[in-house]
């Protein structure tokens, strides 16, 4: 038991940066979403002057559906580690309890 203690640790730390790092790029996507959002609405006399409302639209939905595309890419990783690590947790909690 001793000896899957530091292969477990590092396993979780590998995950635990890749989720970071694709925790990371569904703010940085929701950023660009939300800059995008920005701009038009505070141009939007511009915007309408010019009738590019379903430019900025098809704009906006694509950066969206990026935001969307990287949050089901990080919560399936999540869901992964969960359940690689859910078995250790339970052998440690009966472990801990019988102990």
């Amino acid at each position: 038991m001793v000896g899957v203690v530091p292969v477990v640790v590092l396993i979780a730390k590998i995950y635990g940066r890749a989720i970071r790092r694709l925790s990371r790029r569904v703010q940085d996507r929701l950023a660009d979403a939300t800059e995008i959002a920005e701009e038009a609405l505070s141009g939007i006399r511009t915007v309408r002057a010019f009738a590019r409302e379903d430019t900025e639209h098809a704009r906006y939905a694509a950066a969206v559906e990026r935001s969307t595309d990287s949050g089901w890419a990080t919560s399936f990783s999540v869901t992964q580690s969960r359940s690689f690590f859910l078995p250790f947790t339970q052998v440690r909690h009966s472990w801990m309890l019988s102990g």
